[in-house]
């Protein structure tokens, strides 16, 4: 089979499980483009890090399901990892030795130029802090170390999981450039884990949702907000429910909660046509606010409700 190279990763109905009788991973079909990142996005427990195992061949993938590159990983496994930069969980560092010594084992071990080490540095912003111990490094600073050894052989696909979990706001902002200036700046493909979307929003250009073994969305993150436009509303005051509910019912679902009226709405634009009505008929217009389910209530919606059938 020809695989395209549009796609740097790639699953075909990937399952896994530890025995037969427990599956933890259900026909997973990832399409990762080149160029994104890639929001891989679930509950603690859904399967995320096995799946991150999987791709980078830290578990055994049972019937060949893993492309990188557009080959089968454990046919071209040398090949595809030597162009995959990994960090699975807290990176692994010698916390007695400087920042610069980690990356200079690491170096040495790759047989990676010397001047890499600069390079990496100055892109995860800690040349200055270089030469001190790890041990005086604060989490952000260990999990960018993290990152710079996962650059040293200068990726085309990064791979990392929750690389936010337990960063304070001021870390996670920090993650988030940093990770978009790898991006653009060197056109890495980006996969990252999550269990909270409010952490990555920002920055993803694609999203995979995982429950249970099982993904439920893959697309953009367009789509993503696509999904959530159904669920605007606008609650609005006036003088006279009943009348207001009369003129707005044969063009909009209206319920009248007694204290406001409260109206579905495909976008916000609609707002201006709705209150427009209400006036030229001569209703009085108390208050006017617009509910938004926002992406998080929308990936809680989504994994909260999916029961495996």
């Amino acid at each position: 089979m020809q695989h395209k190279n549009q796609f740097v990763i790639e699953t075909h109905n990937l399952e896994f499980g530890f025995g037969r009788k427990t599956s933890i991973l259900k026909n997973i079909n990832l399409k990762v483009e080149r160029g994104a990142i890639y929001g891989f996005l679930g509950p603690n427990g859904a399967g995320k890090t096995t799946t991150i195992r999987l791709l980078l061949g830290l578990l055994k993938d049972p019937y060949h399901s893993v492309f990188l590159f557009g080959k089968n990983l454990l046919q071209k496994r040398i090949e595809c990892l030597s162009k995959t930069g990994a960090l699975i969980e807290q990176p692994s560092l010698y916390e007695h030795l400087t920042g610069f010594d980690n990356l200079e084992i690491t170096r040495q071990l790759r047989r990676i130029p010397k001047e890499r080490i600069e390079e990496v540095l100055e892109t995860v912003r800690l040349s200055e802090a270089a030469g001190k111990k790890v041990k005086a490094y604060s989490l952000g600073m260990k999990q960018r170390l993290g990152i710079a050894l996962a650059l040293l052989s200068k990726p085309e696909l990064l791979i990392l999981d929750e690389p936010v979990n337990g960063l304070d706001p001021m870390g996670i902002m920090e993650m988030r450039e940093l990770l978009q200036t790898i991006n653009k700046r060197h056109n890495t493909t980006i996969f990252l884990s999550s269990h909270l979307i409010s952490e990555v929003e920002k920055i993803v250009t694609h999203v995979g949702v995982i429950s249970m073994g099982n993904i439920l969305f893959q697309g953009t993150i367009s789509d993503l907000y696509n999904l959530q436009k159904n669920e605007l509303k606008i609650h609005i005051k006036v003088d006279n429910p009943a009348s207001a509910v009369n003129l707005l019912k044969s063009s909009y679902s209206v319920v009248d909660n007694e204290a406001s009226l409260s109206i579905t709405i495909e976008s916000k634009e609609e707002v201006n046509e709705i209150i427009r009505l209400l006036i030229n008929s001569n209703l009085k217009i108390y208050e006017a606010v617009i509910e938004s389910k926002d992406l998080e209530q929308l990936f809680l919606k989504m994994t909260n409700n999916y029961t495996v059938c």
